[in-house]
């Protein structure tokens, strides 16, 4: 996933609470925005849910398919008003009245502490959907999800075609667009320039990253991954919370589901050539998902965002010309109206690309840093906090350095290690592997850091 929007002006944060999953039923609510408007310095806070989001009135099972996707207000005091169904899918049909009955009676119910706009409640705009599907086969193969959460993989392809014909109520009409290229299909509603350019930065992404982690077989078609861009960001809430399978996710500029092999994001405002690098990112988590885990496995965190930060930070070259220790610097800047107390003024949005933002992150924090506890997962928990671009910026250039430091010392053994088919990925087998102890680790990265500032 991709860290948050670069651009220079503040905006309100969103969060996700915890999921609840059960065999055959599970919710997710996503905050999306504060009714209030926060201009840049705002202090605001989100919605925290009273209750653990769990459904006892909704049977576990009773044999149908169900998926339902709702808009909801919290208001100021915390209840819910103005629930509103954008979606459903019930089968068999007759089962459809009781399933939205019964979903919407949950909802209802919910409670929470509001959002605060500098310390004064503010009602928040949600989305929370509802899925249920029928018991798995008993002894079937299982994939361990983040937070221990085991489920079958047969539920992951029923998730996987729901979350697509869902999906084709999101993208219709004379502007859809599609496209195919090695192991991605595209489907948007962008505009075919923007369909040109980053079918450009797919073959990009796979690219760079196959020369970073050169060898392996190639992935069966089967493997491909499907990516679902939008133009507005309203279409890519809704999927975002349609999607609700992982818990542990952030509100973030793009996603990739390794279960369903889905990505997807929009590209509201941003500028092509910041938006094309946050696809990058995304697909480099797919090729990255093929080429590096072990079945039914997660890569570690840090080895995850830090190769596709690695990846969308390389600067893009001519086929053939690329060069895996180029860094693509500097700002984009966007023309906008901006509104200000006086009324609507002219003026710019600066995006900083990914670069620009995290060396002066590294050279604040990386000192103090610990990278055997970073390798360990000991900070896993860390990577969706107030410290969540921290995290990205230490893991991309520990991923840099591995790569490309001391004119390419540890690349080989690095490569080997996360390629690793039965090894164990920690702190222990990577200092084994590079030959160096974590502390001496550390030195080679801010040494790295000092000569690519």
């Amino acid at each position: 996933m991709t860290p948050p929007s670069r651009r220079s002006i503040a905006r309100p944060p969103r969060v996700w609470p915890a999921i609840l999953a059960l065999p055959a039923l599970f919710v997710l609510a996503a905050f999306l925005v504060l009714a209030a408007p926060a201009r840049a310095g705002t202090v605001t806070s989100n919605p925290v849910p009273l209750q653990d989001g769990s459904c006892p009135g909704i049977a576990a099972s009773d044999g149908s398919t169900a998926h339902a996707l709702y808009e909801y207000q919290i208001t100021q005091t915390g209840a819910i008003q103005g629930i509103k169904l954008l979606y459903a899918d019930v089968q068999p049909p007759d089962r459809r009245t009781a399933f939205l009955a019964q979903t919407q009676a949950c909802l209802g119910g919910w409670r929470f502490r509001p959002a605060t706009v500098d310390g004064t409640p503010a009602a928040t705009l949600m989305k929370a959907a509802f899925h249920r599907l029928p018991p798995a086969p008993r002894n079937g193969p299982e994939v361990l999800l983040p937070g221990g959460h085991v489920v079958s993989l047969t539920l992951l392809d029923q998730i996987r075609a729901a979350t697509l014909k869902f999906t084709e109520t999101l993208l219709t009409g004379r502007g859809y667009l599609e496209a195919r290229g090695k192991g991605w299909f595209l489907r948007t509603d962008l505009p075919k320039s923007a369909l040109d350019d980053l079918q450009r930065t797919l073959d990009f992404a796979k690219e760079a990253f196959t020369d970073a982690f050169p060898g392996g077989t190639e992935p069966a078609a089967s493997q491909d991954v499907t990516i679902i861009l939008f133009k507005d960001q309203e279409k890519y809430q809704q999927l975002a919370a349609f999607d609700n399978l992982v818990p542990e996710r952030s509100p973030v500029a793009g996603h990739y589901n390794p279960q369903v092999r889905i990505i997807y994001a929009a590209q509201g405002n941003q500028p092509m050539p910041i938006f094309a690098r946050v696809i990058a990112h995304e697909a480099t988590h797919h090729f990255a998902q093929l080429r590096l885990a072990r079945p039914n496995e997660y890569l570690p965190r840090w080895l995850n965002e830090g190769t596709a930060m690695f990846v969308e930070s390389i600067k893009m070259a001519k086929p053939g010309k690329l060069r895996l220790d180029a860094l693509d610097r500097g700002d984009v800047t966007q023309p906008a109206a901006l509104i200000t107390r006086d009324g609507t003024a002219s003026g710019a949005w600066m995006w900083r690309k990914t670069v620009e933002n995290a060396l002066p992150l590294l050279a604040e924090n990386l000192g103090d840093y610990d990278i055997g506890a970073l390798v360990d997962g000991r900070l896993d928990q860390y990577f969706f906090d107030n410290s969540m671009q921290v995290q990205y910026a230490v893991s991309w250039l520990l991923v840099h350095t591995l790569l490309t430091g001391e004119a390419g010392r540890y690349r080989e053994a690095f490569r080997a290690w996360a390629a690793g088919a039965g090894a164990t990925r920690d702190a222990t087998t990577l200092g084994a592997a590079l030959g160096i102890p974590m502390p001496d680790l550390h030195r080679a990265m801010e040494k790295h850091l000092k000569e690519i500032q």
